[in-house]
């Protein structure tokens, strides 16, 4: 079977059509609540804008031996406003509006070359003229023929061009800041939870040991763990991210929902003496007061992965990946309920629950499963409290896991999924594609 890495990300490039970026640090007073405890917030770093967009750039496409990409970009009329790299080598570096690369082998053993590229976040109306300028030629272009899902390719095909949302970077800190969720409550204001991790003082293992250790206690390292904190975009500013838990925690990717009575709900996975269980936490939009934090689950496997969205009356549902009976399954329940319920079957395991709510009521999962042997993406539909139908969106040999929801204006349903080669995983393994996919058998309203 394949072991699935449950990999953490860094990466908090964050899109929402006109975005303001803050740092944020975590630094808690001793004898205060925590629901007290602001964070040090400093200064933005980007200006605000509307207008900005996005380009990636792959240099050194065809090419057969490590060649020298470094160069400079520019824009006029418009601005650049940043550059970031996309596997960069270690002797990469940016510097302004000028990028230091070079396409390379991927290891000292091996011919496949690694083409290194740029995200360029840019503010420009669509008649500006980009010019890339580099060590192997020069090129330009019109931004506005740079068209999403139409990549272009320039010095014989050497160099790929594409449009990008503008993105930018939201936190810079000392602590690692991960898995973040938003969300949008009736004023359009964004709701954002993320989870921070601090690192504790590592053990000192400069010096060789000289006896056997008693133990390996001094190799744990103090202080560490993790923290949910909570933070608020209202179109042009973002607010002191406030914590929902207590740091110091084992936590798992938070998920965020708004009612329909104006409160703002952050669930997450939480490690309580060996056992990872659902916990919850409402912040009232009215009172700007927090609840108290709340037990969701209470079973002896693990309950992880969870999701959440609010149906067309207001209500909150939370999916997640339960362990039970020996296997992981799919589990649904409405928040003020709390009664779960079952939504995969089969007898193999269950993984990535995804979510989404139409408008008469309906709320759809979907979720991959082993269950023939392969990964394979299902959807299942719910409705009065009860699943009314099971759909194989993917069930074929090939790798299909990791589904995302989306309901259309038409209230159609939408999967995207990732789809790998046939034994993905087994004997070898490759990059997984990413697939849409319109459920034609969902509701339209």
């Amino acid at each position: 079977m394949v072991m699935r890495s449950l990999i953490i990300g860094l990466l908090l490039a964050f899109l929402i059509g006109a975005v303001g970026v803050g740092r944020w640090a975590v630094g808690l007073q001793q004898g205060r609540r925590f629901e007290d405890q602001p964070a040090k917030s400093v200064a933005f770093v980007m200006p605000f804008n509307l207008n900005a967009t996005g380009l990636f750039i792959v240099f050194g496409v065809t090419d057969k031996e490590p060649t020298n990409w470094s160069g400079e970009i520019s824009v006029s009329p418009g601005q650049i406003l940043a550059l970031s790299g996309w596997r960069l080598g270690p002797k990469a570096a940016i510097e302004g509006n000028r990028f230091f690369l070079n396409s390379r082998l991927a290891g000292p053993q091996q011919k496949q070359i690694i083409s290194p590229g740029l995200f360029v976040t840019l503010q420009a109306p669509d008649d500006a003229t980009v010019r890339v300028a580099t060590k192997q030629g020069e090129f330009s272009f019109r931004l506005g023929e740079i068209v999403f899902g139409q990549p272009k390719l320039f010095l014989g095909g050497r160099v790929r061009v594409e449009r990008t949302p503008a993105s930018f970077r939201l936190t810079s800190a000392a602590t690692e800041e991960d898995f973040p969720v938003a969300v949008i409550d009736a004023k359009g204001n964004l709701w954002m939870a993320f989870t921070v991790y601090t690192h504790g003082g590592q053990p000192n293992l400069g010096s060789p040991l000289t006896e056997e250790p008693k133990d390996f206690e001094f190799l744990r390292p103090k202080g560490n763990g993790d923290q949910i904190w909570l933070v608020r975009f209202d179109g042009k500013n973002w607010s002191e991210p406030m914590p929902v838990t207590e740091n110091g925690l084992d936590v798992w990717k938070p998920t965020v929902a708004v009612d329909g009575k104006g409160s703002v709900w952050v669930i997450w996975s939480q490690n309580l003496k060996g056992n990872w269980e659902l916990m919850a936490r409402r912040y009232d939009l009215i009172s700007r007061q927090w609840g108290k934090v709340e037990r969701l689950t209470n079973a002896e496997g693990a309950d992880i992965n969870a999701v959440s969205t609010t149906d067309a009356k207001g209500t909150v549902w939370v999916a997640w990946q339960g362990w039970r009976d020996g296997n992981f399954d799919i589990w649904l329940m409405r928040l003020d309920e709390r009664k779960p319920i079952r939504i995969s079957t089969s007898n193999a395991n269950d993984w990535s629950p995804a979510i989404a709510a139409t408008k008469d009521g309906s709320v759809f999962v979907a979720w991959d499963t082993y269950d023939r042997g392969n990964y394979d993406v299902w959807l299942a539909q719910v409705h009065g409290g009860k699943v009314t139908q099971r759909i194989p969106v993917a069930q074929t040999l090939r790798f299909e896991a990791r589904p995302q929801l989306l309901v259309d204006a038409q209230s159609r349903i939408w999967v995207a999924y990732e789809e790998g080669d046939v034994s993905w995983g087994k004997d070898f393994a490759q990059f997984a594609q990413p697939v849409a996919h319109l459920n034609r058998g969902a509701p339209c309203i």
